[in-house]
C-alpha cells in the first residue's frame, strides 16, 4: 500500500479534506506565532519550566497574571499573582499547606 505525502498531494484529497487540513495548518501557525510572542515577552511575571527541580525545562513565558490551573484527582488549585502576592484558590475543600524546607512547602487539597 502507497502512502500520501499530504504536503504534495493534498489536490487528490476530498475537498472537505483539503480544507480540513487548511484550517489545521492555519491554527497551527497562528497558535505557533501565539507561542513565540509569549516567549519573546522577558518581562513576564508569569514562567513555566525555570526552577531549581526543572533547570533542564524549556522555559516559556505566560502573560503577566496569567492564571495557572492544576487539575487533580480530587478538584483543582489555581494560583495566580496579584501584585506581590501569590493567590491560590480551590474549587473546594480545604488546603493542607505542609512546609518541607525553609524556603518551600506541599499544597494538597483536602476534600470537602
Amino acid at each position: 500500500m502507497q502512502t500520501m505525502n499530504l504536503e504534495n498531494n493534498t489536490d487528490k484529497l476530498p475537498k472537505w479534506a483539503q480544507n480540513e487540513i487548511r484550517i489545521l495548518k492555519m491554527r497551527l501557525e497562528e497558535k505557533t506565532k501565539e507561542l513565540e510572542r509569549i516567549n519573546e515577552n522577558p518581562e513576564s511575571n508569569t514562567i513555566l519550566g525555570n526552577g531549581y527541580q526543572f533547570k533542564d525545562s524549556p522555559i516559556v513565558y505566560l502573560n503577566n497574571n496569567q492564571l495557572i490551573t492544576f487539575n487533580l484527582s480530587n478538584g483543582y488549585v489555581q494560583a495566580k499573582i496579584h501584585g506581590d502576592v501569590v493567590e491560590i484558590h480551590t474549587n473546594g475543600g480545604d488546603l493542607l499547606i505542609k512546609p518541607k524546607v525553609s524556603n518551600g512547602f506541599d499544597i494538597k487539597l483536602i476534600s470537602a
